[in-house]
């Protein structure tokens, strides 16, 4: 992956965040900032894998992800609510 789709990865990330964050609305959602850019970031790309696999003949990949297609929008922010729920599954007792 090249500079400029790191770039879209975290743009994406940090937007598909902060729509997850407001979806999940309990105690998974809120986190710092810099977390919930780091877990958006790594949403978007699961998302991104997640939707190569499901829709593109289960090829594992980064590759074919478009800032202006819906499709990547919506596994990004899927992506981001699993993590999201991994993450409240991981610190839930900590509290």
């Amino acid at each position: 992956m090249g500079f400029w789709e790191w770039i879209m990865f975290i743009i994406l990330g940090i937007v598909a965040g902060a729509i997850a964050q407001l979806v999940m609305k309990g105690k998974q959602g809120t986190s710092s900032w810099i977390l919930n850019i780091v877990l958006g970031v790594i949403g978007a790309l699961l998302g991104t894998v997640l939707g190569n696999i499901i829709f593109h003949g289960g090829k594992v990949s980064l590759q074919g992800a478009n800032l202006f297609n819906i499709g990547t929008w919506v596994m990004a922010i899927i992506g981001c609510i699993i993590v999201f729920l991994i993450k409240g599954l991981i610190t839930r007792n900590r509290t």
